[in-house]
């Protein structure tokens, strides 16, 4: 990139101007992005990715802990005895009756294998 102009506003850089040819050469490079390039750098992260319908069952106001919990294929018995409390403690966390210590926040994140503030 040859020519470009950088405008400042209150001391920072705020803006940069670039020929136009340079412009069009950026916009092309960033469609040239295929779904398997964004799948290969997905994949080089290591990361987890949920499915849509998980993610608006969270947007839509349901519970994380009882989301993640079904998605992990558990009961709510055996994630009581993965984190050592009760089935009913398990359900109150759910309907939100109860709020759960952070300890016990901090073992259901273990077990749902999701991060702490995913719940």
């Amino acid at each position: 990139m040859s020519n470009k102009h950088i405008i400042e506003y209150q001391g920072k850089p705020a803006f940069v101007v670039i020929p136009f040819n340079e412009y069009q050469e950026l916009i092309n490079k960033k469609q040239c992005i295929t779904d398997e390039t964004l799948y290969a750098e997905a994949i080089a992260k290591n990361e987890e990715y949920f499915p849509e319908d998980l993610v608006q069952k969270i947007l839509n106001g349901e519970n994380p802990i009882k989301v993640y919990r079904e998605y992990r294929g558990l009961s709510q018995e055996q994630l009581a005895i993965k984190i050592g409390k009760t089935k009913q403690y398990i359900s109150f966390i759910e309907k939100g009756l109860r709020k759960g210590t952070i300890d016990t926040l901090k073992k259901l994140s273990t077990v749902l294998n999701v991060d702490l503030d995913m719940l």
